[in-house]
């Protein structure tokens, strides 16, 4: 069952032909979510610490409106 479950998994994130955030919004809407945390801390931990400031700003300033 376990590597059924595995097979059914979106992988990792593909080439981007139609746009980086296209590509990035399509792979997360199959991916699970301890996917999708995965490569959020991945990718977040990889920023250079002014991107990070600014990703931190951007998705807090998103939830308070």
């Amino acid at each position: 069952m376990e590597r059924f479950i595995e097979a059914l998994r979106p992988g990792q994130p593909i080439t981007a032909f139609d746009g980086v955030m296209a590509e990035a919004a399509f792979w997360a809407d199959m991916a699970s979510t301890a996917e999708r945390k995965a490569y959020a801390l991945a990718c977040f931990n990889r920023l250079s610490v002014a991107d990070r400031a600014a990703f931190l700003n951007y998705v807090q300033r998103g939830t308070d409106a």
